[in-house]
Order: C-alpha cells, then sequence, then structure tokens
C-alpha cells in the first residue's frame, strides 16, 4: 500500500476514509518526527498515486482518526512531555487546528460513527527530580537522592551556574510549566503559566538571569527567554518552522537551537539578544552543547526507539564525528571541562547506564547503573570535582481509557 523513503522509520496507523476511497496514515523520519500523509485509493484498493503530505509539525504524530463526512481527520501530536489533540481538512485547504477539549487526550483516540463521543487512553506518569554524587576521584557513586518529587512529572532538571538553583519542568499545576527551586528541592516556584501550550527544554544563561526554552504558544514551536526570577517571556524566534530545545553558548552571545527550517532538524545558532540564525551542522542533529572552550559542538541525533548517538563538531563547521552509537532518548548529556556525561540505553530490564567520554583519552568509562528508567535532561555541577548530576527517573506509569460525550 505504500513505500517509504530510505532511511526512514516506516508508515504505521493507517485509517481508510469512511467512502474506501482515501488512506490517512502516519510517516515518520525519526522517532520523535513524523506526519500525516493522504494516499487515493483506486479499484481494489489499489493506491492511484504517490501519498500527498498533510501536516508538517516537527513532532511524532499519529492515530489519525476520520471525522464523520470524510472532510477532516483527528490526530494526536506528541511530544517528550505533551500530547495534543488536532484536526486538519483533508484537502490541505486550512492549517491544523488545535482541540481544546477537557481532559488532554492521549495518543490513542477512538471516535463514534456518530462523531460525537471520544474515547482515549489518558496516561499518568509520576517522574522526579534526583541527584548522584559522583567521587572525587572515581569510585562507586552514591545510589541517587530524590529532590523536586509531586505525583505528576518533574522533568528536565538543569542546574544554574552557581549549583544554587534547579530550573526543571512539571505537569504539578495541571499543565507542563517551568519551575524553578533550590538545588535541595526547597522553595518551589512556578515561572511559567501557559495553560498547554507544549513548553519544553528550560536552559539557564551563562549568568543565570535569564532561561531559555521552547514553547509552542503561538502554534509551531519558537524560542523564549524568561528572567530566572520570574516576569513576562521574550520571544526570541518567528518563523513558520519549529524551534526547539536551545542552549546557550559559554560567553552568552549565541543560542544554539533545533530547527526544521530546511527541510529536517538541524542545529542553528542566532545572537541572544535576536538577529538572523546560521546553521551549525550539514545533517539532521538536535540538542546542541557547546565545549567550555567554545571550539565544539556536542549534539544528538535519533535513530529509532528511544535510542540516539551523540556527535561532536567544530564551532565554526567541518568534519562531523561521532562520539557513541549508544545514547537514550532525549538531551541525555551534559559536556564538561574533561568529558562528556551521557545516559546509554537500558542493559536489561531498567537498569540504565551513566557513562563519561574523557577528551584527553577518547575512551568511553561506565559511571554507574541506576534501576530506573531514565527521563529526558542531564544536567552536572561544578565543573570541578567533586560533582553533582541531576536528572529525572521514572516511579511509575499507568493508564486508564476516558470517554467525553458531546465532542463537535
Amino acid at each position: 500500500m505504500t513505500t517509504p523513503p530510505p532511511q526512514s522509520l516506516g508508515d504505521s496507523a493507517p485509517a481508510v476514509s469512511p467512502d474506501g476511497q482515501r488512506l490517512a496514515f502516519s510517516r515518520c523520519g525519526t522517532l520523535f518526527v513524523c506526519d500525516i500523509y493522504l494516499e487515493e485509493l483506486g479499484g481494489a484498493y489499489t493506491p492511484k498515486g504517490a501519498p500527498r503530505r498533510l501536516t508538517k509539525e516537527g513532532a511524532a504524530v499519529g492515530n489519525p482518526i476520520w471525522l464523520p463526512g470524510g472532510k477532516e481527520l483527528l490526530y494526536a501530536r506528541r511530544e517528550p512531555e505533551n500530547t495534543t489533540l488536532w484536526r486538519v481538512p483533508v484537502t490541505g485547504s486550512a492549517s491544523p487546528k488545535q482541540v481544546n477539549w477537557p481532559g488532554a487526550p492521549g495518543y490513542h483516540v477512538g471516535i463514534t460513527l456518530a462523531g460525537d463521543r471520544l474515547v482515549w487512553a489518558q496516561a499518568a506518569q509520576d517522574r522526579n527530580i534526583y541527584r548522584i554524587d559522583l567521587p572525587p576521584s572515581g569510585g562507586k557513586p552514591n545510589p541517587p537522592v530524590i529532590l523536586a518529587s509531586s505525583t505528576r512529572i518533574d522533568t528536565q532538571p538543569t542546574v544554574s551556574p552557581d549549583g544554587k538553583r534547579l530550573a526543571f519542568l512539571s505537569f504539578r499545576s495541571g499543565s507542563m510549566e517551568i519551575w524553578v527551586c533550590g538545588a535541595d528541592g526547597s522553595d518551589v516556584i512556578q515561572l511559567t503559566s501557559f495553560g498547554g501550550a507544549a513548553t519544553t527544554s528550560p536552559q539557564w544563561s551563562p549568568g543565570g538571569l535569564e532561561i531559555a526554552f521552547d514553547s509552542r504558544l503561538k502554534g509551531q514551536a519558537d524560542i523564549y527567554l524568561i528572567s530566572s526570577s520570574g516576569g513576562k517571556p521574550r520571544r526570541l524566534t518567528d518563523h513558520s518552522a519549529n524551534d526547539t530545545v536551545p542552549t546557550w553558548s559559554r560567553d552568552g552571545k549565541w543560542i544554539y537551537f533545533t530547527s526544521d527550517r530546511s527541510g529536517e532538524p538541524q542545529i542553528w545558532k542566532m545572537p541572544s539578544r535576536g538577529g538572523d540564525a546560521e546553521p551549525v551542522t550539514k545533517r539532521d542533529g538536535h540538542s546542541a552543547f557547546e565545549s567550555p572552550d567554545g571550539k565544539y559542538i556536542s549534539y544528538a541525533k535519533n535513530r529509532g526507539s528511544f535510542l540516539a548517538s551523540l556527535w561532536r563538531v567544530a564551532a565554526q563547521g567541518g568534519e562531523e564525528t561521532e562520539i557513541s552509537a549508544e545514547l537514550w532518548s532525549c538531551s541525555n548529556f551534559f559536556v564538561a571541562d574533561d568529558g562528556i556525561y551521557f545516559i546509554q540505553p537500558k542493559i536489561s530490564g531498567d537498569l540504565h547506564p551513566v557513562a563519561f567520554y574523557r577528551f584527553s583519552t577518547g575512551k568511553i568509562e561506565r559511571i554507574t547503573v541506576f534501576d530506573k528508567i531514565a527521563s529526558c535532561g542531564l544536567s552536572l555541577w561544578p565543573r570541578n570535582r567533586p560533582r553533582h548530576l541531576y536528572l529525572s527517573l521514572y516511579e511509575r506509569g499507568e493508564g486508564d481509557l476516558m470517554m467525553a460525550e458531546g465532542f463537535r
């Protein structure tokens, strides 16, 4: 029925139109970048030509559902920390619109033939922020110590340059927002109040006065800045593409970010006070971090099933070099003065190793193994020893089937 492009993750979630003349499906370039496609069907349900792309989301899009009449599709857009429901005309005559429906529909959605009842799987997850204390001269680290916790999602921790505060994402208010707290988990304060717009990837400025992050407040993902003491966010990018995962240069003059403005996710950079952006990598990549001397950029490439690889390129451009093919999911690495700490994929059950790539030797050393599934984000303080790693770990996950009546 379909022939996915080479190197893609393939096609999934097929849905035939009520009249049997069209096939909607999800096509994924990487684990986190999928779109809805539409294929016209002829006699005996054979394809009449190449499929037509309906969406350009820069996120994991799937589970297309035909609305009665066959003129619109519902679909779910899943990002690392948020899932939303959208609808789009199959003619492509209008842009997708978010469905603001109570209950935060999950990734698996069903609809009755009459189109007035929605059913979805609503997941409940508990993830908390932990600290791992690393010994000054090697040896086995102490077990993870819990810092910021709730019965909801707390993830993507990043420690301030002076080591006194943490910024992180939390769903404890009912929507994913940026929060700050003391490095010991005390004095928790909500920093943003977007009320549902997908918001991720907080990162402190080198001086600790601002936090960069991305949000879909205006539909597409853009980079924002906010004072670390609170206030009104300032939008930094304004492009029709999706701009995500901002990080700072060591001197604070530049912000690196991931953008699909060239057709695929790549690393870009722009002045931190605003201005034109320019590409850093020539091929796909995300989650860039500059080395302490400013000479290199380390970044990740998705390779499917929550797996990624770790890469490095000179800040001024050049040959892109793979450091490790074993990186767990999103932004789970941190560039220190003498190497890169990163979380590796599970080795058995829920056992996750933490590894260290040492610049001086070019070798990878295993630091520790913990028995909880790692979420997104890894941070470190201080840069000399002894050091503390900050990360997010899953506590539990469950789901319920939900139904809502009166959908329009």
